[in-house]
């Protein structure tokens, strides 16, 4: 199967709103109370920098960062996926380690939350050198999200 990462687009943004796994479904809406396919439009709108991970030209994943309208030195990083990014996991973590770079030379600070039930998108932040701290209630719903970030070394 062929991979490759591409600039994130509106129509890859919708094919990931059809196609996006439940997990991610779940935390998008705990996160925000809105529909997924509304999210990760807004996610993409308001990206400094956005990819998708293409596996034989269907999209795996989408991420990006935006910046925090508090802080300028501080990214706000995201990635949504499909049940793609699992059979090509290996190529996508490697390739989210270039995106971290770039996101990093950006932004000294990323940070942002993950849903405490989204087990694999925690276990890909550990791998990426994030620090994860206690969860906290977040979200319209006040769902239980752990607070994460990365420092520019």
């Amino acid at each position: 199967m062929n991979t490759a990462i591409v600039p994130a687009t509106t129509a890859h943004a919708l094919e990931l709103s059809l196609t996006m796994r439940q997990a991610d479904r779940d935390e998008v809406i705990a996160q925000s109370g809105v529909h997924p396919g509304l999210a990760i439009g807004m996610s993409l709108g308001n990206s400094v920098k956005a990819w998708t991970g293409l596996a034989d030209g269907k999209v795996a994943c989408i991420w990006g960062v935006s910046a925090d309208d508090d802080d300028a030195e501080v990214g706000i990083p995201w990635m949504l996926g499909t049940d793609l990014i699992a059979q090509h996991s290996v190529r996508f973590l490697i390739e989210s380690r270039g995106a971290l770079d770039e996101m990093q030379a950006m932004f000294p600070i990323l940070r942002n939350h993950v849903d405490e039930r989204n087990k694999a998108a925690i276990k890909w932040l550990r791998w990426l050198g994030f620090k994860i701290f206690p969860t906290v209630p977040f979200g319209p719903y006040n769902m239980p999200f752990h607070p994460f970030s990365r420092e520019r070394e």
